[in-house]
C-alpha cells in the first residue's frame, strides 16, 4: 500500500547545512559552465535549453554578479553571520 508524504501526520524534516548545499552546488555549476562553453565553441549547434538549464544559467549569472560586487571574495564567506543550518519541513 502506498502512503504519500503529503498525507503523513508528521512529515519528515530535513536539516541542511551551508556546507552540504555548497558541496552539491559547486560541481553542478562547474559541469553546467563546462557544457555551456563546449556548446558555444561547437559550430552549427543550437540546442534548446531545458527549464533546468535556464535556472542554472540564472543562478550562475547571479553568482557572477555577486562575485564582481564583492571583488572576487568567496560567496560563502558572507553567510558566516547567518545561521549555518537551515531546516526544511
Amino acid at each position: 500500500m502506498f502512503i504519500t508524504l503529503n498525507k503523513l501526520k508528521n512529515p519528515p524534516q530535513f536539516k541542511v547545512s551551508v556546507r552540504s548545499i555548497r558541496d552539491r552546488y559547486t560541481p553542478l555549476t562547474k559541469k553546467f559552465r563546462k557544457r555551456m562553453t563546449s556548446e558555444q565553441k561547437a559550430s552549427g549547434i543550437s540546442p534548446e535549453m531545458s527549464e533546468l538549464d535556464v535556472l542554472m544559467e540564472e543562478l550562475t549569472g547571479m553568482e557572477d554578479l555577486s562575485e564582481e560586487e564583492c571583488g572576487g571574495a568567496d560567496i560563502y564567506l558572507r553567510l558566516r553571520g547567518s545561521s549555518n543550518i537551515f531546516t526544511y519541513s
